[in-house]
C-alpha cells in the first residue's frame, strides 16, 4: 500500500478510476479494446469491490436501511432466480450486480468526498465537455459507416429524425450524453453561484458545450433533464443571497453563448434535427410532446408496471433475465424479455412483492437525497440540490442495466451527498457558503 496516503486516499483514487472507465468505458468498448467489448461491460465492477474492501478496513462501510435493504433483497433475488427454470446461475449473479452491487457506493462517495472534492470533479467533468461534444459534432456530421461511428457489438446506431442518428460520443449509447451533459451543467452553474471567477471562462466553455449538445444528440432525455435542472437553479437563485454582480456575470454569459454557439455552422442542421424528434405524426409539435413525451413516461412509470403486477408470477421470472445481456446469455439475441420499463422490469424478474419493494427502495433513495440537498440549500449551498436534479431521474427509473446509467446514478448521488459536506472549507474555499454544523451528516455516515 502505498505511504502516505492511507486507506481514504486510495479509495478516492479507486473513485477517480471509476469516473474515468464511465467516461471512456465505451470508446473501450466500440474502438479500441473491441474483442474486449462484453467483459467491458463490468470493467467497473472490481473497482466497487475493492473499494468495498477499503472501507471495512477503514470502517467507512456504511450500514444503514438502504445498504441492509439491498443486501436482503438481492439475497431473496438469488433465491428466487434459482427457483426459476427461465434462468441459470449467470444471468442471477449479473442481474444482481445489476441491481444491488453498487448501492452502498452511494453512502462511500458521500463519506469519503466532500465539497471541495466535488468541486475538483466537477472540473474535470467541465473540462471534458467541449471534447465530448465535438466528437458527436464528428459522429453527427459523418457518415453510419465512418470508424468515428463505430457501434458496440456492430450494427447502426439509434435513429434520431430526419435520417440522421443519434451520437453518443465516447459512449456506448445516447444515453450516456443525456447523463453526463445534465451533470455538466449542474457542476456549471454551481460553479457560478459559490466558485466566483475562479472558473469564469470554464463555466463558459462548459454551458457552450452543453448549449451545443441538446441539440446534437438528438436527446429528449438530455434535453428534459438540463430543463430540470435550470429550473432547480432559477428557484436555488432565487433563495441564495445572490449579489448584483453574480446576476450580472450569469446573464452575460449566457447572453455570449446564445450569441456564439447558433452561430456554428451545424447548429442549424442539429436544430432542425432536434425540432423534427419532437412533432408526432401528426405534424403538431404539442400533441408529439404530449404522446411521445409525457403518455410514453407515465405508462412507462405506471401502467406497465401495473400490468406486471397481474402477470408475474409470484418469485418472477429470474433476476437479470429482462436485462440485454441475460437475453443474449439464454436466447442468442440482444433484447428486451421482461420489457422496456425499469419498474415493469423489475416486477417481471423478481415477482409483484419483491419487485415492488425495490421500486420502493429506489423511490426512498431519491426521497432521502432530495431532503438532504434541500437542507443544504437552506444552508445557502445549492450544489448537492443541482447535482441532485440532473441524476434523479435515473435513480428513480432508469434503466440500470447499461452500465453507463447505473454508473451516473450511483455518482450523482454519491456526489449530491458528498457536496454537502462544507464546514472543512476555509471561508475562501467557500466564500459563499454557511457552514453546517455537521461535516458528515449522520443518516448516510453510519459506521459499522
Amino acid at each position: 500500500m502505498a505511504k502516505g496516503i492511507g486507506t481514504k486516499g486510495l479509495i478516492k483514487l479507486l473513485l477517480w478510476a471509476y469516473i474515468a472507465l464511465l467516461l471512456g468505458e465505451g470508446a473501450l468498448r466500440k474502438w479500441f479494446l473491441v474483442p474486449l467489448s462484453e467483459p467491458l461491460l463490468i470493467v467497473r465492477d472490481p473497482i466497487v469491490v475493492l473499494i468495498y474492501l477499503l472501507a471495512f478496513r477503514a470502517n467507512l462501510f456504511p450500514v444503514n436501511g438502504f445498504v441492509i435493504a439491498s443486501i436482503f433483497m438481492g439475497f431473496m433475488a438469488f433465491l428466487f432466480g434459482a427457483l426459476s427454470s427461465e434462468s441459470s446461475v449467470i444471468v442471477t449473479l449479473y442481474g444482481m450486480r445489476i441491481n444491488f452491487l453498487q448501492i452502498p457506493l452511494i453512502f462511500v462517495i458521500g463519506q469519503v468526498l466532500d465539497y471541495k472534492d466535488c468541486v475538483q470533479i466537477g472540473k474535470v467533468l467541465i473540462a471534458l465537455a467541449l471534447p465530448q461534444v465535438l466528437i458527436m459534432v464528428l459522429q453527427f456530421s459523418s457518415p453510419q459507416g465512418a470508424w468515428i461511428n463505430s457501434q458496440v457489438g456492430g450494427g447502426e446506431g439509434i435513429m434520431g429524425a430526419l435520417g440522421r442518428y443519434r451520437p453518443p460520443g465516447t459512449f456506448s449509447f445516447i444515453t450516456g450524453p443525456a447523463a453526463y451533459f445534465p451533470l455538466v451543467l449542474a457542476f456549471v452553474i454551481a460553479f457560478l453561484l459559490h466558485e466566483g471567477r475562479r472558473y469564469t471562462w470554464l463555466c463558459y466553455i462548459g454551458a457552450a458545450s452543453v448549449m451545443l449538445a441538446i441539440p446534437i444528440s438528438i436527446s429528449r432525455l438530455l434535453a428534459l433533464t438540463c430543463a430540470l435542472v435550470m429550473l432547480a437553479a432559477t428557484y436555488a437563485f432565487y433563495r441564495l443571497p445572490n449579489p448584483p454582480k453574480l446576476i450580472i456575470r450569469s446573464v452575460g454569459a449566457a447572453a455570449l453563448i446564445l450569441v456564439v454557439v447558433p452561430m456554428l455552422p451545424v447548429f442549424d442542421t442539429a436544430t432542425e434535427t432536434f425540432t423534427a424528434r419532437w412533432v408526432s405524426s401528426t405534424g403538431e409539435d404539442v400533441e408529439g410532446f404530449k404522446e411521445e413525451v409525457v403518455g410514453r413516461f407515465l405508462y412507462g412509470l405506471v401502467g406497465l408496471p401495473f400490468n406486471a403486477l397481474f402477470e408475474a408470477p409470484l418469485t418472477g421470472h429470474g433476476i437479470g433475465v429482462g436485462s440485454n445481456v441475460g437475453a443474449k446469455m439464454l436466447t442468442g439475441e440482444v433484447t428486451f424479455l421482461m420489457g422496456e420499463s425499469e419498474w415493469q422490469k423489475a416486477i417481471m424478474e423478481m415477482g409483484p412483492m419483491l419487485g415492488l419493494g425495490f421500486i420502493v427502495l429506489r423511490l426512498m433513495l431519491v426521497v432521502f437525497l432530495f431532503r438532504y440537498a434541500f437542507s443544504a440549500l437552506g444552508r445557502g449551498n445549492a450544489m448537492p440540490l443541482l447535482l441532485f436534479t440532473s441524476c434523479f431521474t435515473l435513480v428513480l427509473n432508469g434503466q440500470w442495466g447499461p452500465p453507463t446509467i447505473l454508473g451516473f446514478a450511483i455518482l450523482g448521488s454519491g456526489l449530491t451527498l458528498a457536496a454537502t459536506k462544507t464546514s472543512s472549507l476555509s471561508a475562501e474555499d467557500a466564500p459563499k457558503l454557511r457552514q453546517p454544523d455537521d461535516p458528515a451528516p449522520a443518516a448516510h455516515s453510519a459506521h459499522r
